[in-house]
């Protein structure tokens, strides 16, 4: 019965889980519907899993609110939940579903395309390749403001 009961409780949790970090440092605290991480300018990771349930919430903390983390995944994720940051957070494959689903940062990202990862390192400059184009951008919207990008359809 208790093997049960742990693996039903690990189930209901859906919070990021495995990171490896890729650049940079970061200090990860879970809690019960709750990661705190604690991370270093540009650090990037990458998640083995990177969802968010409605109740649940990552909250990144970094030393200047300049400062900005990468997160990505291969693994099919979903976001319901809520993310909140003193700095920029930028999601990399993840994909955004939900009513209730908020960010409370000072720049919020999310892409379906790869990064380039040597631009974001070196000029903290976002660059998406796609089918052979490349695809620039820095975006500082005022605050309060938000911005949606996507490629063309066919």
């Amino acid at each position: 019965m208790l093997r049960f009961l742990l693996f039903l409780t690990l189930q209901l949790s859906a919070l990021p889980s495995n990171p490896t970090i890729i650049h940079g440092s970061a200090q990860f605290h879970w809690e019960p519907a709750l990661l705190r991480i604690d991370a270093s300018d540009r650090a990037i990771i990458d998640w083995d899993s990177f969802s968010i349930e409605e109740d649940e919430l990552v909250q990144v903390h970094f030393a200047n609110p300049e400062d900005s983390m990468m997160n990505q995944t291969a693994k099919p994720s979903h976001l319901l939940g809520r993310i909140e940051s003193n700095g920029q957070v930028v999601l990399v494959g993840i994909a955004i579903k939900g009513p209730r689903a908020t960010f409370r940062t000072s720049s919020f990202v999310s892409t379906s395309y790869p990064l380039n990862m040597d631009l974001y390192l070196t000029e903290k400059k976002l660059s998406w390749v796609e089918e052979g184009a490349l695809y620039h951008g820095f975006i500082r919207p005022l605050p309060g403001e938000v911005v949606f990008l996507s490629p063309p359809t066919h």
